[in-house]
């Protein structure tokens, strides 16, 4: 659900809650979890999209999920609670969530570095385009994120966090933006969500997303979360398309999102993924999809 006063829904409740301090993230509202009896407030919630999860327990979850976590009920039951907390401006909460930002990594910069134009190229991707698209950045020489392709990650319009692929050798191909300097989680967004239309190709990487087009939104790996599933629920059809070596996952996705779309089907791949097929094999699809 989409507009929750998560703030409202808490004073109401009379359920205690924290904006600030230890554990606290910028944009998100701490409390403790009735999950892990946790005392410190670890339990966070994003006040932008009324997402929880527990940094101690790791219980996470949607608007509604939270609710039935913190009254103890059902499905339904949540759901009518929910339906009397919309989020109505002017709120406080809101001025806050859109006067932050994401701070990208200071030596990040346009256009991209050679070696970066080299790496995608050899990937068979035009750098150019990418770069205007999907607003691309590349990083040096730096402490942090030194030869990483820096990739910002999209919600409504605005940047709430990032991930950054090295370019080069080094023993984590991806470092993603720390959850206390994101606005929200990278597992509680879908990239290039805002493309996403009422036919949506789900993938497992953003190299994926990249080589299928705006149809495409990733996963950013093959556990799906509950938060990703609700936003999967604004589409009628929904495709998977995961790596040839993931088709379990593929599976529990699918049945995750039974019910809850009009048409659920799975792509299989005989080997890789998808960022390796041809840009006319990727055309051949989207024109057998209709996208």
């Amino acid at each position: 659900m989409e507009n929750f006063d998560v703030v409202g829904y808490l004073e109401d409740k009379d359920i205690e809650y924290a904006t600030a301090g230890k554990n606290i993230s910028a944009g998100w509202v701490g409390l403790k979890c009735p999950a892990c009896h946790d005392m410190t407030n670890h339990l966070g919630i994003n006040i932008a999209t009324g997402n929880f999860s527990c940094f101690r327990c790791g219980v996470r979850g949607n608007p509604i999920k939270l609710v039935m976590l913190l009254e103890n009920c059902g499905y339904q039951t949540a759901r009518t609670t929910l339906d009397d907390y919309p989020l109505t401006a002017p709120i406080k909460a809101t001025e806050r969530v859109t006067s932050l930002t994401v701070e990208l990594p200071a030596k990040a910069k346009k256009p991209l570095p050679k070696i970066h134009q080299e790496y995608l190229q050899n990937r068979n991707y035009d750098p150019d385009l990418l770069t205007q698209k999907y607003d691309l950045y590349g990083v040096e020489l730096a402490k942090d994120y030194k030869y990483r392709l820096i990739i910002p990650i999209y919600f409504k319009k605005q940047i709430v966090t990032f991930t950054a692929r090295a370019v080069v050798e080094a023993d984590m191909k991806y470092k993603t933006c720390p959850i206390e300097k994101s606005i929200v989680t990278i597992k509680d967004t879908l990239y290039n969500v805002d493309r996403m239309k009422d036919t949506v190709v789900l993938v497992e990487g953003i190299f994926d997303a990249w080589r299928i087009g705006d149809s495409a939104c990733a996963t950013f790996g093959t556990k799906v979360t509950s938060s990703q599933i609700n936003l999967l629920r604004k589409c009628k059809n929904v495709f998977i398309l995961f790596d040839s070596d993931a088709q379990k996952h593929a599976e529990n996705v699918a049945k995750n999102l039974a019910g809850l779309v009009d048409h659920v089907e799975i792509i299989t791949l005989t080997e890789g993924d998808p960022a390796d097929l041809s840009e006319k094999d990727a055309a051949h699809l989207r024109k057998n999809l209709r996208l």
